[in-house]
């Protein structure tokens, strides 16, 4: 069940921290805070998950002040910036992204219906003028989105200009234990 206070708060919190943040970031939002991180792999493939990982810290990340952003339902959104900021190992990081992916997420009708209530507070929120978006923005980018299907959508082109997003979703029941021992 969602709560609507909780949720919005996420949801509020998302578009403070994040300038210029679109409809499709909302929606990617909601998304993540449903499903966790089910949809990357089918038959995920631990090998496979360290080396995109080891890829993409290879190439850089940006520093965050708060690598660790709780987005609701028990996720968080872990910033790759927290290996090299020795907040949490490269190890630790892979096999907590690879659980989460394999025992806490995915799709199943209580977390569809989480997601589309989500999205009805997003209309919400928009409705009450609470949002950086017009009311029509946000219900032409929901019924675009629903229009192709509930599916894993990237970040708005404006959100990767600006904030260069590297992180992995996460469940708090993978991370806990690891962050209070850092």
């Amino acid at each position: 069940m969602v709560d609507a206070d909780k949720t919005t708060k996420h949801l509020l919190m998302h578009v403070n921290r994040y300038e210029g943040t679109q409809v499709d970031d909302l929606i990617k939002l909601c998304y993540q805070n449903s499903f966790g991180p089910a949809h990357l792999h089918q038959n995920p493939d631990i090998k496979t998950i360290a080396a995109y990982i080891k890829q993409e810290l290879d190439a850089g990340v940006p520093a965050m002040a708060s690598p660790f952003e709780a987005i609701g339902n028990g996720y968080y959104r872990v910033h790759l910036c927290a290996v090299p900021q020795g907040l949490l190992s490269l190890d630790a990081l892979i096999i907590a992204f690879f659980t989460s992916m394999t025992e806490r997420s995915g799709f199943n009708d209580k977390t569809l219906e989480h997601f589309k209530k989500q999205l009805t507070l997003l209309i919400q929120l928009a409705e009450e003028d609470r949002l950086p978006l017009k009311l029509h923005t946000v219900l032409d980018g929901i019924n675009d989105y629903l229009a192709s299907g509930i599916r894993p959508i990237r970040h708005s082109d404006i959100f990767r200009k600006n904030h260069h997003p590297a992180y992995r979703v996460i469940h708090r029941d993978y991370i806990v234990k690891e962050v209070n021992n850092g």
